[in-house]
């Protein structure tokens, strides 16, 4: 289905929104998924770090250490002056 910028605007101004929305066909199933920018860029960052096996991992551990009661440490302790 090609959309023209005519129709997307069109769409824009049908379904205001400021969180997910699904648009339904004729069928009532959802045909389409419409997110505002903020979230969809939240949604790729998401993506981005949910893809980087290390940065989970690191994630993961530094959970652990708090779950087993080590201490925090400061943003000052951590980067001094920057």
């Amino acid at each position: 289905m090609a959309l023209q910028k005519k129709d997307l605007n069109r769409l824009r101004d049908l379904y205001p929104f400021q969180e997910l929305k699904y648009v339904y066909d004729e069928q009532g199933q959802p045909s389409l998924v419409l997110l505002n920018m903020e979230d969809f860029v939240g949604l790729l960052e998401t993506l981005d770090i949910l893809s980087d096996r290390a940065l989970i991992a690191s994630i993961r551990k530094g959970l652990e250490e708090i779950r087993k009661g080590k201490r925090l440490l400061t943003h000052a302790e951590v980067f001094g002056g920057l």
